[in-house]
């Protein structure tokens, strides 16, 4: 997310029932917060939105790139 300028606040990992009641692989993503007002209308530019999303299919790529090596 350096890319776009947010904080990093690293891998958090917790009990979560989204990311613990799945048969698969699962992420959750929070991108930011929207209570700010700020980044709630960033978020809504298409330019932000497709940054976010190249960036997003870089690390999944990443990982299984990573993965696969092994």
């Amino acid at each position: 997310m350096d890319d776009l300028g947010f904080i990093d606040r690293n891998i958090l990992q917790a009990p979560i029932s989204v990311l613990r009641d799945v048969n698969c692989p699962s992420i959750l993503l929070e991108l930011n917060h929207l209570s700010n007002m700020e980044i709630a209308q960033l978020l809504k530019e298409d330019d932000i939105q497709d940054k976010i999303a190249d960036t997003l299919y870089k690390a999944i790529e990443s990982y299984f790139m990573r993965k696969r090596a092994r």
